[in-house]
């Protein structure tokens, strides 16, 4: 199991709600959404396989970017 954090802002593309189910739908799992005033930001730690991990990067990279999948895969903290 990897835990990886990630943040969510209004100006994100899509709303928090949004965020979180595609979360979902991609089997990881939201275990832990604190908010922050100052930020006026939201974090999210997640948690799932790499495998579910990379499906979830892969399909929710910028086309217009290189997809550097092995960067974001070590970011992944083992728990």
């Amino acid at each position: 199991m990897f835990q990886f954090t990630t943040y969510h802002n209004p100006d994100s593309f899509e709303t928090l709600e949004e965020m979180v189910e595609n979360i979902t739908n991609h089997g990881l799992t939201v275990k832990d959404q604190s908010y922050s005033q100052e930020w006026d930001e939201t974090t999210l730690a997640l948690q799932g396989t790499r495998d579910q991990f990379e499906k979830f990067f892969l399909s929710n990279g910028d086309s217009s970017q290189s997809i550097d999948i092995d960067e974001f895969m070590e970011e992944l903290v083992e728990i």
